[in-house]
């Protein structure tokens, strides 16, 4: 099941995706009107805690390759390019 809740302020949007009532992933989308405000640094950071914290061992995000500022934002936080993704829309 993928839930969407929207934050309070509304200042993002939370995506959940849960089995078995448990929650496994999770994005966050800061509004446009918000960014560059250190947000979604934030964000991230407590992700990555939660993550360490639950004993996961990985944090994949994603980004398309005409955005260079996530790609930048990412690589500030200490991700690494890895891979390709491929897709087929059908």
């Amino acid at each position: 099941m993928i839930t969407v809740r929207q934050t309070l302020p509304s200042t993002s949007l939370r995506i959940s995706l849960r089995e078995q009532g448990k929650e496994i992933g999770h994005a966050y989308l800061v509004e446009e009107a918000f960014r560059g405000k250190g947000l979604g640094k934030k964000i991230v950071r407590e992700a990555i805690q939660e993550a360490k914290r639950q004993g996961c061992y990985k944090l994949i995000c994603t980004g398309r390759d005409s955005k260079e500022e996530v790609h930048k934002f990412y690589h500030g936080l200490g991700f690494k390019v890895q891979g390709k993704e491929f897709r087929m829309e059908l």
